[in-house]
């Protein structure tokens, strides 16, 4: 399988991500929009400031309400930990699309004191399952410039 590549902002680029080449991907401004080849699974990433969090994440939940994805609150489960030596925060919930049930997660990487980068994804449990590869190389990929 082979991935392109892209370096985000494309003023400025500060950080890379790959993305399989199946997979349905747009540039938007400071970001990529994508969705797996099966439709199963959908994927956004933008760059945003670190110095705020919470603000970013309320972005991001604004992001999916308005694909029309629903969280279950009480699902929510927070995350930290490090991706490739960089600070990351996030949630993961149930919920609901279009289509019916689905996985969530929200998740800012801190690639500076003042730049992050804002990763929302969602999918179908099915959906979830069969493109957690892909889901894990793309994370995975994800590089300071």
């Amino acid at each position: 399988m082979f991935a392109e590549t892209y370096s985000l902002p494309d003023d400025k680029p500060f950080v890379s991500i790959a993305v399989p080449d199946a997979w349905d991907t747009d540039e938007i401004d400071d970001g990529i929009e994508s969705t797996s080849k099966d439709g199963q699974v959908y994927f956004y990433v933008e760059v945003t400031d670190a110095d705020n969090v919470k603000a970013a994440m309320d972005e991001g939940v604004k992001y999916l309400q308005s694909k029309g994805v629903t969280l279950d609150a009480d699902s929510a489960k927070d995350q930290e930990g490090k991706l490739n030596g960089m600070e990351v925060v996030g949630v993961k919930w149930d919920g609901k699309d279009e289509d019916g049930a689905a996985k969530i997660s929200l998740t800012v990487i801190v690639l500076s004191e003042d730049k992050g980068l804002l990763l929302v994804y969602w999918g179908s449990p099915d959906g979830a399952k069969a493109n957690q590869d892909d889901l894990n190389k793309i994370v995975n990929s994800i590089k300071k410039l």
